[in-house]
């Protein structure tokens, strides 16, 4: 129905709407006397039409508004449900992806050696070249991929600037080793630029 350009909020129109028609019942209903039988008769049969309609309205109006306040709880409901499953189901993807990766000798190999022998090593470099290859199979999520030492520092990024940086102060850092297990943390933002 056209509102003629003005909002309409039921909690407002339907008292309006009723006190108008009171007011308009008033006078009506003082005259009501003077009216010939013929009118009588007939106000009094659309009162008895009116009046049924008018609590058959209200009963559907409240029925309609909890079912539909049901349904849209369950239907958020399911959502909810569905989006932590697909939540889920991506997490444990990604960490067995990650689990895969980390079994590359080439990580073992690199942290066996001593700090000093860690340093431009024919195996620093060709770690790098696959932390380098990690990292660019998604660019929108991976800023860079490191191997932290259990000190937290960071021994080697594919991001330099965090080389050497440590991370024992970071959520993600803390709670795998007081879990001891893979920990899913929120994202972490680089004070400096924001990202």
């Amino acid at each position: 129905p056209s509102t003629f350009g003005t909002p309409s909020d039921a909690r407002v129109v339907v008292p309006v709407s009723i006190g108008i028609s009171i007011l308009f019942l008033i006078p009506a209903l003082r005259r009501f006397n003077s009216f010939t039988l013929q009118n009588k008769l007939l106000i009094s049969f659309i009162s008895l039409t009116i009046i049924p309609l008018l609590i058959l309205g209200v009963y559907t109006n409240a029925i309609t508004r909890q079912q539909n306040y049901e349904t849209s709880t369950t239907d958020l409901t399911e959502i909810a449900r569905l989006t932590a499953f697909q939540i889920d189901a991506f997490i444990d993807n990604q960490l067995i992806s990650i689990f895969v990766d980390a079994q590359n000798p080439e990580f073992e190999e690199f942290l066996i050696l001593s700090p000093e022998e860690q340093k431009n090593t024919s195996v620093q470099k060709n770690l790098r070249s696959r932390l380098d290859a990690l990292a660019r199979r998604n660019t929108i999520f991976i800023r860079s991929i490191a191997i932290i030492d259990t000190n937290g520092i960071n021994i080697i990024d594919t991001n330099d600037a965090n080389v050497g940086r440590s991370e024992s102060n970071f959520e993600f850092f803390n709670q795998t080793f007081q879990l001891n297990q893979r920990t899913v943390t929120g994202p972490v933002f680089n004070q400096k630029n924001g990202k």
